[in-house]
C-alpha cells in the first residue's frame, strides 16, 4: 500500500487516492500543513494499484522538448494582466472552444487554493496568474477522467508531479488530453499561505477581496504582490519586502519532496512547459519590452500542433532549449533544502507571522550593507 512512500517524498498529487478500488486512501494535511495519504488498513484489499500509479515510486514516461521559444501574446492589455506572456489563456481559450474543459488552480471564496474546472469564457480568469500555494486536487483526476471518457477535448495544467500524477492515474493514452505544466521553484505550505492571510486581515483589518502575485505595476522583472482588501485598502509589496515570498524564495516553506524533485530536466511530463523567460535580454533581446515574456517548451506533437494554432495571436523566437532555461535554475534543478527549515515551521505554528517571524526573516546587517552597495555602483555606472 502507499504507506510505502516516504512522507519526505510524497508530492501530495492525489493519484492514488483516485485509483484506490475500496476507497481507502484519504488525504489530510500534516503538521507542517501539506496534504499526506492516510490508508485504512481495515479495508485496503493489497491490490497495489497506489503504489503503481505514484510517480515518485516509479519515474513516469517523459518527453524532449522539440521547440523552445520565447513568446509573447500580441495584445498588450492581456499580457499586462498576464504573470508572464500571457499565453496559457490562449491555449485555454482554444480548447473552450470546441466545447472543452479546462483544469487548473484557482483561489476559492476564502482565497485557499484549489484545482477547479472551467467550462466557459467567463470562468477561465479564475485559472489565470501565479499561485505560490500547492493547490489541492483532491477529487479533480477523477473529474478530469470523466470528462475524457466522454469524448470532450481537456487541458490540465499544474505543477510537473500534478501533471505526472494524472497521467499515471488514467491509465492510458487519451489524443484529447493536452497537458501543461509549469517551470516549478517548489510549492509552499497551505497552512504557511493561510498564516500569513491571518497576518494580513489583522494588519489591515478586513478581509481580503483580490490577491495578486504578480502585480506588474512595477514591471514584469520588478513584480510585487498586490492584497486588495474589502476596506478599500490596498497592500502592495516587493518580493525582497514581503515575508510570505522571503520564505518562499529563500526555499523555507517548500514541500520536502520539493528538494528532490524528480521532474527537474529538459525532459518533461507534459506536452508544452510554460514559464517565465528570465534572461530574455541576453538569449531573444527583440521578445523584451518589460512587459512579461513566456518561456515556452514544445515537448509532444500534441503539443507541437496546440501551439502552431495560436498563429498570429502570439509573437515567437526560436531559440535553444539549453539556453532559454540558463537562466531560470529551477527547470533543471531542485532547490536545496536550508538547515533553518524547521526552525521557520516551529515558529509558523507557535506565532505566525509575527514578531518572531518578522526576526527570522530579517538579512542581516552585511547583507543588506552589500545590496546597498551594489545599488549604489549601479547608479554611478548609470550616470556616466
Amino acid at each position: 500500500m502507499i504507506r510505502a512512500v516516504d512522507s519526505e517524498k510524497c508530492c501530495g498529487c492525489g493519484a492514488c487516492a483516485s485509483v484506490c478500488p475500496e476507497k481507502c486512501i484519504t488525504f489530510a494535511a500534516d503538521g507542517e500543513g501539506f496534504l499526506c495519504p492516510s490508508v485504512d488498513a481495515k479495508k485496503c484489499v493489497g491490490c497495489n494499484a497506489c503504489e503503481r500509479v505514484c510517480s515518485m515510486l516509479s519515474e513516469p514516461e517523459k518527453n524532449t522538448a522539440v521547440r523552445a521559444c520565447a513568446v509573447i501574446n500580441t495584445d498588450k492589455e492581456v499580457r499586462l494582466k498576464s504573470s508572464s506572456g500571457g499565453v496559457f489563456g490562449l491555449l485555454a481559450e482554444d480548447v473552450l472552444a470546441h466545447g472543452g474543459a479546462v483544469f487548473g488552480a484557482a483561489f476559492d471564496k476564502d482565497f485557499a487554493v484549489r484545482h477547479i474546472c472551467a467550462l466557459n469564457a467567463d470562468e477561465l480568469p479564475l485559472l489565470f496568474g501565479s499561485k505560490y500555494v500547492q493547490s489541492d486536487t483532491t477529487g479533480l483526476f477523477e473529474t478530469v477522467k470523466q470528462f475524457l471518457d466522454s469524448d470532450r477535448q481537456v487541458l490540465f495544467s499544474g505543477t510537473p508531479c500534478q501533471v505526472a500524477g494524472l497521467k499515471k492515474s488514467l491509465g492510458k493514452n487519451y489524443p484529447n488530453l493536452l497537458t501543461v505544466d509549469l517551470v516549478c521553484h517548489g510549492v509552499p505550505s497551505p497552512a504557511a499561505w493561510q498564516k500569513y492571510l491571518d497576518f494580513t486581515k489583522k494588519k489591515y483589518s478586513a478581509e481580503p477581496c483580490s490577491v495578486n502575485f504578480r502585480s506588474k505595476v512595477s514591471g514584469w522583472k520588478k513584480y510585487s504582490v498586490e492584497i486588495l482588501f474589502k476596506n478599500g485598502k490596498t497592500m502592495r509589496e516587493g518580493v525582497a519586502d514581503n515575508l510570505y515570498m522571503k520564505a518562499f524564495l529563500r526555499n523555507l516553506s517548500l514541500r520536502p519532496s520539493c528538494y528532490n524533485c524528480p521532474f527537474k530536466g529538459l525532459e518533461r511530463v507534459s506536452d508544452i512547459t510554460l514559464a517565465d523567460f528570465w534572461g530574455v535580454e541576453h538569449v531573444c533581446p527583440d521578445l523584451d519590452d518589460g512587459l512579461g515574456t513566456s518561456l515556452v517548451l514544445v515537448n509532444s506533437k500534441r503539443g507541437l500542433s496546440s501551439f502552431e494554432k495560436l498563429g498570429s495571436r502570439v509573437r515567437v523566437t526560436e531559440t535553444d532549449a539549453s539556453e532559454a532555461v540558463k537562466y531560470n535554475s529551477a527547470a533543471v534543478k531542485s532547490v536545496a533544502r536550508p538547515e533553518n527549515r524547521d526552525e521557520f515551521f516551529r515558529i509558523l505554528q507557535c506565532c505566525g507571522f509575527g514578531k518572531e517571524m518578522h526576526r527570522f526573516l530579517a538579512e542581516p546587517f552585511s547583507v543588506r550593507l552589500k545590496k546597498s552597495l551594489k545599488k549604489a555602483v549601479k547608479a554611478v555606472i548609470g550616470k556616466k
